[in-house]
Order: C-alpha cells, then sequence, then structure tokens
C-alpha cells in the first residue's frame, strides 16, 4: 500500500491483524456478508446503508482510453515477435488493437491492460531491456 491512492490506516494496527486473524470464520463472513465483524462493529457508528451495503465503492482506471492512446506503440510493441508469443493468438491480438471496440469495453481493455504489462515485465526481465515509460 506504500504507493497506494486508498488510506486503510486504523486496519493497520498488529494487535488489530491478530486479533481478526484469530476469529472464526463465520466472524469474517456470515451469510453472504464479507467483512462481518467489521460490520458489526461499525452498527451505531455508520448509517446502516454504508455499513450492509453489497456494492462496493472502488476507484476505476480508464484503461481503454490510456490503451488507445498509445495504439502507435501497442501495435509496435506486438508486431515483431514479442516475448509473450507462445501464449497470445497473435493476429487476435493485432486484430483487437484495430477494433475501437476493444477500447470501449471495460473488461477487454482491462484484459488488454494486463497483458501489455506482461508483455513489459518480460522483456524486461528476459531481454534485460531497459523499457522506456510508455507514451502516447
Amino acid at each position: 500500500m506504500a504507493f497506494s491512492i486508498e488510506a486503510r490506516t486504523p486496519f493497520l494496527d498488529v494487535r488489530l491483524a491478530e486479533y481478526i486473524s484469530q476469529l472464526p470464520a463465520n466472524a469474517r463472513m456470515r451469510e453472504g456478508w464479507s467483512k462481518y465483524v467489521l460490520r458489526r462493529a461499525m452498527e451505531g457508528v455508520l448509517p446502516a446503508e454504508v455499513v450492509w451495503r453489497r456494492d462496493k465503492k472502488g476507484f476505476v482506471t480508464p484503461e481503454g482510453r490510456w490503451l488507445h492512446q498509445m495504439l502507435p506503440t501497442l501495435q509496435e510493441l506486438f508486431h515483431n515477435s514479442p516475448c509473450l508469443s507462445s501464449w497470445l493468438r497473435l493476429r487476435e491480438l493485432q486484430g483487437a488493437l484495430e477494433d475501437e471496440q476493444t477500447f470501449e469495453n471495460v473488461t477487454t481493455a482491462a484484459t488488454l491492460w494486463r497483458i501489455v504489462a506482461a508483455e513489459l515485465w518480460l522483456r524486461m526481465i528476459e531481454r534485460r531491456e531497459n523499457i522506456p515509460v510508455l507514451q502516447s
């Protein structure tokens, strides 16, 4: 969490972590409710609609927009023998890079983002390349 956008410092107390780790599973999850003991502890402290909500409020990253801005770089990245070529259907990936819907579909864009990250990581590790920061 050193570079996270979240701040959960109240939950970083070692004593709390040790206590929670010793609780039985049904105190942590019960009847489909995760973080059950925390939810019960927060009753009366936070509004019920916050304590008992099921939807997770997360920070959505705009992978599709980022990838679209990097399109020429991505096409080059997956053109000449990418490190992941034995795990990818390269023609399908190259076709996806030409399809606008790839960048508009949240799930597809997130998957492509992971593929790009894995390719860059493998290049750094296997080939010892110095990978520059991708620019649009």
